[in-house]
């Protein structure tokens, strides 16, 4: 198959969304067979410096679910307000 062919079928020239989540679930599975807990880098493990940025990613994701449902329910009670059917 010739670049030709990929950029034809498709024109953006990206790489297709299943190929990038399989080749992202093939690197992690490098990187987790790699970084064991025993790999140092810096003098820090490696999985405490995982384990930090997880903890972010964590809380950011708690940070936004709240909101979110909280506007959710915020704008059904406001949509069924102007009917008269409710319950």
């Amino acid at each position: 198959m010739s670049d030709q062919d990929i950029t034809e079928s498709n024109p953006s020239g990206r790489i297709a969304l299943h190929w990038q989540i399989l080749i992202a679930l093939a690197l992690a599975v490098v990187v987790g067979l790699v970084a064991n807990e025993s790999t140092m880098i810096f003098g820090a493990a490696l999985t405490e410096i995982f384990g930090f940025f997880g903890g972010l990613f964590i809380n950011a994701l708690k940070m936004i679910v709240v909101p979110l449902i909280v506007a959710s329910i915020i704008m059904g009670v406001r949509n069924m307000a102007g009917r008269e059917n409710i319950g």
